[in-house]
């Protein structure tokens, strides 16, 4: 991501160091709601449930993603509307490799 990254973001990879009462510790820090762990690094997000999800949070995490190479994003055939998303190959892999640790 360029300079404009929201607040909340560690670049790299770092282990959970706990996790509870609805909040981690990594990275020498701590928050309280979600983290999305991207390629790029973790993001803390004040998402603490699904209906805290909005299209603008989600539109930058998938942008991320898409810009990376780990997901494509296809027109759909029927309706032109729908943006439909697939992993690439570098994706899986990245699934894989996190999966494994």
């Amino acid at each position: 991501m360029s300079d404009d990254r929201p607040g909340g973001f560690l670049p790299g990879r770092h282990p959970i160091d706990a996790y509870g009462e609805g909040g981690f510790k990594f990275g020498g820090m701590s928050h309280r709601g979600s983290l999305l762990a991207l390629p790029s690094g973790l993001y803390a997000w004040d998402a603490m449930t699904p209906a805290d999800i909005d299209a603008q949070s989600l539109a930058r995490v998938l942008r991320q993603l898409i810009d990376n190479g780990y997901i494509e994003q296809k027109t759909g055939k029927s309706d032109r509307r729908q943006r439909l998303l697939y992993a690439t190959e570098k994706g899986r892999d990245f699934f894989v490799s996190l999966s494994a640790t």
